[in-house]
């Protein structure tokens, strides 16, 4: 059987240096059996992604939405 990466959950993380990155968790999957997982850009013994710029911005202006919709809820 083929192994696929599959992305468990992903999240928009601040680093130390105050930017943005994308980070999360993906497992290796041989049909339905998952085999192996890790983490990816969430600090120590992770894996290291690059993410591409222009999905960093599109995930910055989620997150603003996120926020907002948050504060509306709050809010009125």
């Amino acid at each position: 059987m083929e192994l696929t990466i599959s992305i468990k959950e992903w999240k928009i993380k601040t680093k130390e240096d105050k930017s943005k990155t994308i980070a999360g968790e993906y497992a290796v999957m041989c049909g339905p059996n998952e085999v192996a997982n890790s983490s990816f850009n969430d600090g120590y013994n992770s894996t290291d992604i690059q993410i591409p710029a222009d999905l960093l911005t599109e995930a910055e202006t989620l997150d603003k939405k996120i926020q907002a919709a948050v504060l509306k809820n709050f809010t009125g």
